[in-house]
């Protein structure tokens, strides 16, 4: 599976004497089917407002961390993958069906057809 090109963002979150270093990783040119949607992440901090970003929609998530554990097999060190897949299963809702409207069977389709037939990463024709 090739992997499309991004920029990792490196921050140090202070908060008082704390400090906490963490990164971003932002995708740039991979195929996103649906489209992505605004997700908003709760604070744990009164009065500071939750910020809200474009990212993957669940079934985009899903589709890929599946392909990713299939496509590797035993050769995958992202064990993350595996949790975030027992994480997700009881905790949201997609369903797995051949119909369209953007469940898991149309995203790996749309996705990944579009990669091999242009070569890779890039924009989804509109």
């Amino acid at each position: 599976m090739e992997e499309c090109p991004g920029v990792r963002v490196k921050l140090i979150g202070r908060l008082k004497n704390t400090k906490t270093a963490f990164h971003v990783d932002i995708g740039i040119g991979d195929v996103v089917v649906p489209k992505p949607v605004a997700r908003a992440f709760p604070t744990q901090l009164e009065g500071f407002m939750e910020p809200v970003v474009l990212s993957y929609p669940l079934e985009s998530i899903v589709s890929e961390k599946l392909d990713a554990v299939v496509s590797r097999g035993e050769l995958t060190s992202r064990m993350k993958d595996f949790y975030d897949l027992h994480y997700l299963a009881p905790h949201c809702q997609f369903r797995c069906t051949g119909t369209a409207g953007g469940h898991l069977s149309d995203v790996s389709t749309s996705g990944y057809s579009y990669r091999e037939a242009h070569g890779g990463c890039g924009e989804a024709p509109r």
